[in-house]
């Protein structure tokens, strides 16, 4: 069997899995007098195929940023 046949033989049997990356949360931080304050938090989160950044809104907590993110997500699926 002559490589290219091998080659095209392999591509063929390839199994296509869709990897879904993790989402991945950047927070932000700046140094204060009382030590280092958290002020804003954003994540790029892949929406079919292209990264839209998400800016967590002032007033909301870590956890309910989270579960926007993954409802928003989860909406593409």
């Amino acid at each position: 069997m002559t490589f290219k046949k091998r080659l095209r033989v392999l591509e063929q049997n390839v199994q296509n899995s869709e990897y879904v990356p993790p989402i991945i949360i950047h927070t932000i931080i700046e140094p204060s007098g009382d030590g280092p304050k958290e002020i804003g938090a954003f994540a790029n989160v892949p929406i079919n195929g292209i990264y839209q950044k998400f800016e967590r809104a002032s007033g909301k907590t870590q956890e309910q940023f989270e579960k926007l993110l993954i409802k928003k997500q989860a909406q593409v699926s």
